[in-house]
């Protein structure tokens, strides 16, 4: 059985995707036979794993051989945006999660999104429309070890699938004003909402794991304050994760050019991204003892 986890923030722009991409690639690296499932209709998760890994004598190029022997797809991300790929929304209307799931590479696969996702809310009844996602990982979650899922940024079915697909939660927080109060406001107790719900619908826990202060500026006096109210905040403080992703121009590169760690740069940047996913996984581990 899989770790299921949702990366998330009612406040767009934060950071949520760029760490869960991250992650996932980190977790493939250490072994882990990893999922990422991009649920959000933006697509920007997809293109960035996506834009990550070569075309070329890939995994992804055997399963998706060129229509056209004449084109040329330097990335995966780059056959996925002109050639197209089973999404996600079709596969909830297709019922097959499996139909959907492409693979990066030996240990990381992904699950693409598109602008179709936007019709989610027409599938379902209301007895199920929150399930509807689970309903479909729950088949396919003894292939893997963890599973991430990326959300929509918002407060609808698309955050509320992935919640109650997933068995933790972190939540993300971009040293931001916007940020803090749609992180402490309205997340956390939507999360707790959701727990209580997921529990009288399945019996099953919704935990929220921790939350990590994104792209720090420790130059910027905002972004201290914001990090100085956040661990003064009762809720906030005790589940800030010990490592903070500051602000590095190169992880504003991953996002255009693909995760890599190709220079001392890359390297430096995907420090803080290991010692975020160590954090992770002692978390679970402690959890899981209790």
């Amino acid at each position: 059985m899989a770790l299921k986890i949702t990366f998330g923030n009612f406040k767009g722009g934060v950071g949520k995707t760029t760490i869960s991409c991250i992650v996932a690639y980190i977790l493939a690296e250490r072994g882990f036979k990893t999922l990422h499932v991009n649920f959000d209709l933006q697509t920007n998760a997809t293109m960035l794993l996506g834009n990550t890994f070569p075309y070329e004598n890939s995994l992804f190029a055997k399963k998706f051989p060129k229509k056209n022997q004449d084109d040329e797809f330097e990335f995966i991300g780059d056959y996925i945006k002109y050639e197209g790929a089973t999404t996600v929304y079709q596969a909830l209307v297709q019922k097959d999660l499996k139909s959907a799931i492409v693979p990066l590479t030996e240990n990381l696969d992904i699950v693409p999104s598109s602008i179709d996702l936007s019709e989610l809310n027409n599938l379902g009844t209301k007895a199920t429309e929150k399930m509807l996602l689970k309903t479909l990982i729950d088949e396919i979650e003894d292939d893997y070890d963890v599973i991430i899922f990326d959300p929509k940024p918002s407060i609808d079915l698309h955050t509320t699938n992935t919640i109650m697909a997933s068995d933790y939660v972190i939540g993300v927080l971009k040293t931001e004003v916007d940020s803090f109060e749609g992180l402490s406001y309205y997340y956390l107790d939507y999360i707790e909402g959701l727990s209580k719900e997921k529990q009288e619908l399945c019996n099953e826990d919704v935990k929220l794991l921790g939350i990590v202060a994104y792209q720090f500026d420790k130059s910027d006096t905002i972004d201290n304050l914001i990090l100085e109210i956040s661990n003064e905040d009762e809720r906030i403080s005790k589940l800030l994760f010990k490592t903070i992703i500051y602000y590095r121009k190169r992880i504003k590169g991953f996002r255009s050019r693909g995760i890599s760690r190709n220079d001392i740069h890359d390297k430096k940047a995907m420090e803080m991204f290991d010692d975020l996913t160590d954090e992770i996984l002692e978390r679970i581990l402690k959890d899981d003892n209790k």
